[in-house]
């Protein structure tokens, strides 16, 4: 399930470069300000992996820990798009 969980995260990646590359080359522009957003992917893909591993019994976290790393990710990523998405919103 963690390969899936990781494939998932890729996809997004490759979503978010095509889109990218797409807008670059119709506007003639480069979007700028987003390196937050590229971070998101990654943060919900380690929290899905961590609960993950607890729910099969495979991780080394008790239940307090898997709590507070989810709780981290979840605020890096809240963060991660409070910050990324008003400096896309400016590219336009």
């Amino acid at each position: 399930m963690n390969k899936r969980i990781w494939a998932i995260v890729g996809l997004a990646y490759m979503v978010i470069l095509l889109a990218l590359n797409f807008y670059s080359l119709y506007t003639g522009s480069i979007i700028t300000g987003i390196p937050t957003l590229m971070f998101c992917p990654v943060v919900a893909g380690f929290a899905a992996i961590t609960v993950q591993n607890y729910r099969r019994k495979t991780g080394r976290l008790a239940l307090p820990g898997v709590i507070l790393l989810v709780a981290v990710c979840t605020a890096v990523f809240l963060f991660c798009l409070y910050e990324g998405i008003p400096a896309l919103l400016r590219n336009f």
